[in-house]
């Protein structure tokens, strides 16, 4: 047995493997590599433009709230309304603990970053043929 992930290892070792780091830029409502942020009409969704076209992330898979503070999670439209985009901060009103309802707002690029990243389309033991994908996803 250790004598079949020994060769196994090196014979993987032999074929050489290209790697290509996706890098982050973090988004914002002005100019920037991940521009002109605006929420869609339905308020759920914000759009950037990245790399000359457009990507959306749902603000749910982003945010979350923690006793009426939007932070970073998941769901924050189960307790969040009235969605509002302006100079690079998202603002709502969230339901706390208690029922009541608070105004609080998220610094944007905080946690919504465009990236680019490879997709390898070829052999992926040689590591050839990356294309490139673009999106904006949360930031970590």
């Amino acid at each position: 047995m250790k004598k079949t992930i020994l060769y196994s290892a090196l014979v993987l070792a032999l074929f050489p493997v290209s790697y290509v780091s996706a890098q982050d830029y973090p988004c914002t409502t002005g100019d920037g590599e991940c521009g002109h942020c605006r929420l869609d009409s339905d308020r759920k969704t914000m759009h950037c433009d990245f790399n000359g076209s457009s990507s959306g992330a749902t603000i749910d898979d982003c945010v979350g709230n923690d006793n009426g503070k939007m932070v970073h999670g998941l769901n924050a439209g189960d307790s969040c309304t009235d969605y509002q985009l302006a100079d690079d901060t998202l603002s709502a009103v969230c339901r706390t603990i208690d029922g009541s309802t608070v105004s609080t707002f998220i610094y944007i690029p905080d946690f919504f970053v465009a990236r680019e990243f490879p997709y390898n389309i070829g052999n992926p033991f040689i590591g050839d043929d990356f294309i490139l994908l673009n999106g904006v996803f949360c930031a970590q």
